[in-house]
């Protein structure tokens, strides 16, 4: 598994910040969460992205190498 842990100075957390917004205006359009959930993620993040100490955790990602026999 590969795991990346890393602080606001950290390029992720560009992805993360990026993600963050994309994907709550996507669920909203999609219909899965409201406009008031959209403002308090977006509101949350906020604080977060300011915070001191901060690190960012990026999801668990499994690489599989596979050789054709």
């Amino acid at each position: 598994p590969i795991i990346e842990v890393g602080p606001r100075t950290d390029p992720m957390w560009l992805w993360l910040r990026t993600f963050m917004e994309s994907g709550r205006n996507r669920l909203a359009d999609l219909g899965q969460i409201t406009e008031e959930q959209v403002e308090r993620f977006a509101r949350t993040f906020e604080e977060i992205d300011v915070a001191p100490g901060m690190l960012m955790v990026t999801p668990a990602v499994l690489m599989i190498v596979a050789v054709r026999r």
